[in-house]
């Protein structure tokens, strides 16, 4: 759908010395594309809850969509991110928290 277009579209690979690997290069062209595609996709919008994976980054992107979201990563939490949108990503980490148990 237009999602895995958008992805095809926007993800190259880029040497980094020990071979090549996946990256957006324009992250926040990406981020705001990605969020007007979602906001179409009525099965997306019609769950209550997100599981994000790989790219990390979706999590970020799946959080601005209002829903509760769980992650499951096996890979670097920068992976798919040029170094300045690493650092950006890292802060969103940094000021997530798990939700408060109510016993």
């Amino acid at each position: 759908g237009a999602l895995e277009r958008l992805f095809r579209s926007s993800v190259a690979t880029n040497p980094n010395g020990l071979g090549y690997f996946p990256v957006v290069d324009d992250f926040s062209a990406f981020a705001a594309t990605f969020l007007q595609v979602a906001s179409q996709e009525k099965d997306l919008l019609a769950s209550d809850l997100l599981l994000c994976g790989e790219p990390a980054f979706l999590c970020a992107l799946f959080h601005q969509l209002g829903k509760p979201v769980v992650g499951y990563l096996g890979n670097p939490l920068g992976a798919y991110l040029t170094e300045e949108a690493q650092l950006e990503f890292y802060r969103f980490v940094s000021l997530s928290q798990a939700p408060s148990s109510s016993q």
